[in-house]
């Protein structure tokens, strides 16, 4: 997938991002699944506002999930996330708690 934001100014910035998913029901429960995945966002193009291009964030997440039927699935677990700032000098890295829930109609 490609994103682009559009920043102050005139400035579009184009992130591709991808994302790498694994999620397979537990034996003893088919409701209850283990969930993994990995997503990594680049910088396609420098702006003034948006950074320089290059590696621009690193999200990895692992936690369960519960299916209640074929359109509504909860998820929950520990989120790793690693920014690069936008000058490539200052990185970061969050540790959260995250909570997701799937609706398709």
């Amino acid at each position: 997938m490609i994103e682009s934001n559009f920043l102050q100014g005139a400035d579009v910035r184009f992130r591709p991002r991808q994302m790498l998913r694994f999620m397979h029901p537990l034996e003893f429960e088919p409701c209850l699944s283990l969930i993994t995945w990995d997503e990594f966002f680049i910088r396609a193009n420098s702006t003034k506002f948006g950074g320089q291009s290059g590696f621009d964030q690193n999200r990895a997440f692992a936690g369960l999930g519960w299916t209640f039927n074929q359109n509504f699935r909860a998820e929950a677990g520990f989120l790793n996330q690693y920014l690069d700032d936008a000058t490539h000098t200052n990185n970061t890295m969050h540790h959260l708690i995250m909570g997701s829930l799937f609706i398709n109609f």
